[in-house]
């Protein structure tokens, strides 16, 4: 609090929209963007993900305090990860508005990203690896069996970094801006 004219005053702090994420290699988005190209063909009110947007989050944080946010970062910077490989598996939705892409291989580095900010943030209960691909407002059952029938590329990509982004939301839609790049070692 700040003194102003005899009157106490409270400073806001500005705070930011954090996520950890992985960051995709070029075969995985590519992977991403020809499931959205499969759904563009049927007939959906689909908002589809920005092709620069695609990533795997291994951790939303929400609103945090530049305080936490530098917190975080140095965190993450203390963990040494090994090499991580990513599989695609499926294609499916979780109700009622996220169309995804199932991706094994990134729960060791999430367990991981957990122990770092163990005491600032809750652990994660239940991690899916998955990209968000499209919104909706509602998933029509006719939507969820065409997933079923979109074919996964067989792929095993291994990842070189991940990444401390921030969420800047608009009426245009989300942009990121990565604040930290941390590499992974191979393995």
């Amino acid at each position: 609090m700040a003194k102003r004219g005899g009157r106490k005053t409270t400073v806001a702090v500005r705070r930011h929209r954090c996520f950890v994420s992985l960051d995709l290699p070029a075969a995985l988005r590519d992977a991403a963007v020809a499931g959205q190209s499969f759904l563009r063909t049927k007939e959906h009110d689909l908002r589809y993900t920005a092709v620069s947007n695609l990533h795997l989050t291994l951790k939303f944080l929400g609103e945090i305090s530049p305080d936490d946010r530098a917190e975080v970062r140095k965190r993450l910077g203390l963990i040494s990860p090994q090499g991580v490989s990513l599989r695609l598996v499926r294609a499916g939705c979780f109700a009622p508005r996220i169309v995804w892409l199932a991706v094994h291989g990134a729960d060791e580095l999430q367990r991981q990203v957990d122990q770092a900010l163990e005491g600032l943030f809750e652990p994660e209960r239940r991690f899916m690896g998955h990209i968000t691909i499209a919104r909706t407002k509602g998933i029509p059952d006719a939507l969820k069996m065409e997933l079923g029938d979109f074919v996964v590329p067989v792929l095993d990509c291994p990842v070189s970094s991940f990444s401390l982004q921030e969420s800047h939301l608009s009426h245009l839609g989300p942009r990121y801006e990565t604040v930290a790049r941390f590499a992974l070692t191979e393995s």
